[in-house]
Formats: C-alpha cells, structure tokens, sequence
C-alpha cells in the first residue's frame, strides 16, 4: 500500500521521524522562550522551572539561535 500522501507541496517526501523532530523543536523552542520571558531571561531560574540543567538551557539557546540574548 502506498501513500501519496507523504510529500512536501514541492514534491519531496517527508518523514514522519522528521516531522515528529521538527515539531518537538519548535514546542520547545516556544517553552524556552516563554520561560525566559517570563523569568525576565534568568537563565538560571528558567532552567530550574524547565528542570533542565543550567548548561542544558544555554545548550539548547545555542542551538535556537538565541544565546546572545540575556548574556550577563
């Protein structure tokens, strides 16, 4: 049984590991941030409502993109 329901509107295919990944980062990507925000970007209290460690956090800043931001 095939799908031809499994392609990107250009026509490439797409995987259901992919998708999964990709929403998984952007659904942490938004709860960083709006952690941050709301700790006024205390990384380290964000990182203790998040319960990650404080490196964890700056990890993943680093790989959204945001680490410039709320650097002391």
């Amino acid at each position: 049984m095939t799908s031809s329901n499994n392609h990107k509107s250009n026509g490439e295919k797409v995987s259901l590991k992919d998708a999964a990944r990709a929403a998984s980062r952007e659904a942490e990507r938004e709860l960083i941030l709006k952690v941050l925000t709301r700790t006024r970007w205390n990384r380290r209290r964000a990182a203790q409502e998040l319960q990650i460690s404080y490196k964890a956090l700056l990890y993943k800043l680093k790989q959204i993109g945001c680490e410039e931001y709320g650097a002391t």
